[in-house]
């Protein structure tokens, strides 16, 4: 679903995206989606073309979950902080009792 009025230049997410709704959207990603996913296996594109390929798709998914689902978790790119294992060791934790009857 292209339209004249969008340039080309644009990116994909941004043009007409006040006209395309989630399904149609998300049904276009998925299309071009199996278009990237047959020419990857008939054309071996070796390291770095593969990687921006996939990092392209993986930019415009990000960008459609942005503009449909922005209240959704998204991942971060920040690296976990490293705990001390003794902080939590011999502590009282909460259960949850009920689960426990339903195991039994």
């Amino acid at each position: 679903m292209s339209c004249s009025r969008c340039p080309r230049s644009r990116p994909i997410t941004t043009r007409c995206s006040e006209r395309v709704r989630e399904p149609e959207a998300r049904q276009q990603l998925a299309g071009i989606g199996r278009e990237v996913a047959t020419i990857l296996v008939r054309d071996f594109l070796p390291g770095e073309p593969r990687k921006q390929i996939q990092s392209a798709m993986s930019d415009v998914e990000i960008a459609l979950n942005a503009r449909f689902a922005p209240d959704e978790p998204m991942p971060s790119q920040r690296k976990l902080r490293e705990r001390n294992r003794k902080e939590y060791q011999g502590r009282t934790w909460a259960t949850r009792e009920h689960l426990e009857q339903i195991k039994q």
